[in-house]
């Protein structure tokens, strides 16, 4: 799922073409997802880290979905935030992308 979209960038005066646009999100939603997990690890002890390696390295997506909303009781706080913080970063710096 895009959630770095190219009217959230236009909001914030990123205009890129599709091929830049791409290449962007790619770069952005893949530092989004670290960042996540990242936040996620902290909150978490060693069986229930051994558990998220096991569903992550599955490739089940909703199974380790499944798995991150019954575990992580501030999954959604922790992904607005960090969603937050990289938007915050994108736009202090996004005369560098145009």
């Amino acid at each position: 799922m895009t959630v770095i979209t190219k009217q959230l960038l236009a909001d914030i005066g990123i205009s890129l073409d599709d091929s830049a646009y791409a290449q962007f999100t790619e770069q952005y939603e893949a530092e989004l997802d670290s960042r996540i997990v990242n936040e996620i690890v902290d909150e978490l002890d060693t069986e229930q880290l051994r558990e998220l390696t096991r569903f992550k390295d599955s490739g089940d997506d909703a199974e380790l979905q499944r798995w991150l909303v019954e575990n992580v009781p501030d999954l959604d706080k922790i992904v607005e935030e960090e969603m937050a913080i990289l938007l915050g970063e994108i736009a202090e710096n996004s005369e560098s992308f145009t």
